[in-house]
């Protein structure tokens, strides 16, 4: 993963602009000094079915060629009438669009969203190519807004952070208080893949996200978005060895997003109120009750529905193999199953919808002593309370 260094990259748009402007200078017939493949890039578009004028705030699902790769529910946002973007907090942060009257919102820490973009034509196998979009925080500062590119359009029924691997992400911080800022992320790269669709958002853990201010509303706005075809084929071509792995790196984006279409998160709308669900992944420290930190995105997709289905509620039960004594056993399940219950209430699951219980070595999977069976017993499960 390439981390670039994206404050101060305005030079490279103006290098950029005067040498197409010196080259078309030369002949009254020159192209254009740039053609961005993006469909909608500044979101002004609207969608046939959005068929109102957009002052305050829509789904992302009512602009031409946008959408949510996954279950999360971006939106747009549209310009009042004293010129500046939406804002129902009060306008207490006033800013401007980038460009046009409309941006995309999304959530980029404990809530995640993204947006899916989608390109005029698909790129061309072996081609360099730019791209930038400006990206505006509000309230508290982040970074690691990032952008991957996909072959196929995504459809993933999951929650959470998105496993994918950004071509380039914004490393530095913008803080909230510099209202009017607005951060560029570019880069260019070689299409290893005929790329139609490009995915925008935080594709890194809470852990590695970088915040700033007391306000805990973590937020980013994008606007303005392009991809281009580069005017110099030659420049910046990977050696042999970089472009295989250049090429490894985007064909496990492809990998992935397979891997979660075809074995999508668990909905809580399916839960059987008898029958307990394995929460995959959810693992410890051995011996205590310490959750591991891959831990915390298996969870997100159970936070997350949480949070959308206000009415549900859960118990979580732990379970130990049946090493050591009962009487451990059975206080590791307890602290176990709260510990579980204490990280969904830290990211904002309100904690009388959420029970934790255990029952240490009493209800194994499979009997017997091999590790395998024991890895099976060691688990965390919840059940709907209906």
């Amino acid at each position: 993963m390439r981390k670039t260094s994206l404050i101060a990259p305005l030079i490279f748009l103006i290098a950029c602009s005067a040498a197409w402007a010196q080259t078309a200078s030369k002949t009254e017939t020159a192209k254009p000094k740039f053609v961005n493949l993006v469909v909608n890039p500044s979101f002004e578009e609207k969608s046939p079915d959005q068929t109102e004028n957009i002052t305050s705030t829509a789904p992302l699902s009512g602009i031409k060629g946008w959408t949510s790769p996954n279950l999360g529910e971006p939106d747009i946002y549209g310009t009042t009438d004293k010129g500046n973007i939406y804002d129902g907090y009060g306008a207490s942060w006033a800013f401007k669009a980038k460009n046009g009257k409309h941006v995309a919102g999304l959530n980029v820490h404990n809530t995640r969203e993204y947006i899916q973009g989608s390109l005029s034509q698909p790129l061309t196998v072996g081609k360099k190519y730019h791209f930038w979009f400006y990206v505006h925080y509000h309230c508290s500062g982040a970074n690691n807004i990032g952008i991957a590119f996909l072959p196929q359009k995504a459809d993933l029924k999951t929650d959470g952070v998105l496993p994918l691997k950004p071509v380039a992400y914004q490393k530095e911080v913008t803080k909230y208080s510099e209202a009017k800022t607005w951060a560029l992320v570019r880069d260019s790269f070689i299409a290893y893949e005929p790329y139609q669709y490009f995915i925008i958002g935080n594709f890194f853990k809470d852990a590695d996200t970088q915040l700033e201010g007391l306000i805990e509303h973590y937020f980013a706005y994008i606007d303005d978005v392009a991809v281009v075809e580069s005017r110099d084929q030659k420049t910046g071509m990977p050696a042999v060895a970089d472009a295989q792995k250049e090429k490894e790196k985007w064909q496990q984006n492809v990998s992935t997003v397979k891997k979660i279409t075809e074995t999508p998160g668990i909905s809580l709308n399916d839960v059987s109120a008898d029958t307990p669900i394995t929460l995959d992944n959810v693992l410890f420290k051995v011996g205590t009750d310490e959750l591991l930190p891959e831990s915390i995105d298996a969870l997100d997709n159970i936070i997350a529905q949480m949070k959308r289905n206000a009415n549900v509620k859960i118990n979580i039960i732990g379970h130990t193999s049946s090493e050591g004594t009962k009487a451990f056993n059975q206080a590791l399940s307890e602290q176990r199953a709260q510990a579980v219950k204490n990280t969904m209430v830290q990211r904002g699951v309100d904690a009388t919808r959420v029970t934790a219980v255990g029952m240490g070595e009493t209800k194994p999977l499979e009997k017997g002593d091999t590790e395998e069976v024991r890895i099976k017993n060691r688990r965390v499960e919840f059940e709907v309370i209906r």
